[in-house]
């Protein structure tokens, strides 16, 4: 890359890093600045906007190339975790940064870096020579369980000026590994009610965190059991989680001393190996749950009772191993093993509607969600040839 376009791809970055997109909050200006710089490249684009609780939220696309073909989508997301009351920041958060060969600010790696860089790679497009759509598209919302795609991707063909994407590349930080597969992300609230009452009279009552409590070991039980594939399926590619996970995240209940809490309330989420089977997982943990209960109430004459809320599913993601996006950045990056990616990305809702996909990204999904997030200088830089040459090469297959 020029020296030109190492200082453009810095300075896109930087101006991304400024636009506070944490998802509680608008992502309007940004959407509009990366339309813009998409439409000065030459492609055909639009923002996709929407009121979500009040808020304005957007995503935006750019397509380069003939409308009547299927094409490759090449994803990111706009939106960043947050950053307020985050301690360790040694630098603002939303300022870019550079310490040593490292460029500082929130949504560096997770992903603005590959967004960066698909707006450097854009103009460098030859159009003339494309014979397949390139579809850059970024959405919203991504960070709150990938709702944004969720919503966005039943829709999209009817938003798009071309055909539905044949496949996808999805830039999430993976320091440049080619995931092919990705895991499900599950989440549910439980809420255990017991009797009321007063402290001091404790038969009388049934203490729901007591009984929260006997829930929470059920689920460690299930978790532990997954673990060793007994219940869940085991897929090799997820190295070091090889199936599926439950985990549970918050607790809350209880609001006096001298009160018998009435009610206690988790928050409950699984990682599914997409090869399992969604339905049978749910099942196992209501049954968990339940037997649990009725073993330790057994006796007692004032029992618990659970309701448990509608999951919230984001899909999983495994491609087949032939989709020709995977072979180019498996070939460019030197990489032959099935790897697997244990988070989720907009790539299970692309893969609902038919998009065979491949996740592979600058930064480290370490730094994701961190403070002092930061994308190596080497990888922001060396990325846009990858998506240039990628994008060429797939577009004339």
């Amino acid at each position: 890359m020029s020296c030109s376009g190492t200082e453009r791809v810095v300075s896109l970055l930087k101006t991304l890093v400024a636009f506070d997109t944490v998802s509680e909050h608008s992502d309007y200006q940004c959407a509009a600045f990366v339309e813009s710089q998409l439409s000065q490249s030459g492609a055909r684009t639009g923002i996709i906007s929407e009121e979500v609780g009040g808020v304005q939220k957007c995503s935006v696309y750019g397509v380069f190339g003939p409308m009547n073909e299927r094409g490759l989508v090449v994803c990111g997301h706009l939106d960043t975790v947050p950053f307020e009351g985050q301690e360790g920041w040694q630098s603002p958060p939303l300022g870019l940064s550079r310490r040593g060969d490292r460029l500082h600010g929130r949504g560096t790696a997770d992903m603005k870096g590959f967004i960066a860089q698909c707006l450097a790679a854009a103009p460098l497009l030859k159009r003339e020579s494309l014979r397949r759509p390139i579809i850059f598209l970024f959405t919203c919302d991504e960070e709150l369980g990938g709702a944004g795609s969720r919503r966005l991707c039943p829709r999209l063909e009817n938003l798009l000026p071309c055909k539905l994407p044949l496949e996808g590349w999805i830039g999430e930080p993976t320091a440049y590994r080619v995931l092919s597969a990705q895991k499900g992300y599950i989440t549910f609230n439980v809420v255990v009610r017991g009797v009321g009452g007063h402290s001091s009279t404790p038969d009388n009552g049934c203490n729901a965190i007591t009984a929260a409590a006997i829930v929470v070991e059920a689920m460690a039980r299930l978790d532990r059991a997954w673990a060793t594939g007994v219940g869940s399926v085991k897929d090799p590619a997820f190295q070091g989680s090889p199936t599926s996970r439950l985990n549970v995240a918050r607790i809350c209940g209880g609001s006096a001393l001298n009160m018998i809490p009435e009610s206690c309330e988790l928050a409950v989420s699984i990682r599914v190996v997409p090869t399992d089977n969604t339905g049978a997982l749910l099942q196992q943990v209501r049954d968990e749950m339940h037997s649990a209960l009725q073993r330790a109430y057994a006796s007692v004459p004032v029992t618990p009772s659970l309701q448990v809320s509608t999951p919230v599913i984001t899909p999983g993601m495994a491609s087949s191993g032939n989709a020709s996006i995977e072979r180019l950045l498996k070939k460019q990056l030197g990489q032959a093993a099935r790897e697997g990616a244990p988070f989720a990305t907009d790539a299970g809702s692309l893969a609902e509607i038919g998009c065979e996909c491949a996740v592979c990204g600058p930064g480290q999904l370490e730094q994701a969600h961190q403070a002092n997030e930061f994308i190596g200088i080497q990888p922001l830089l060396s990325g846009v040839d990858l998506i240039v040459n990628v994008c060429q090469a797939w577009s004339g297959l």
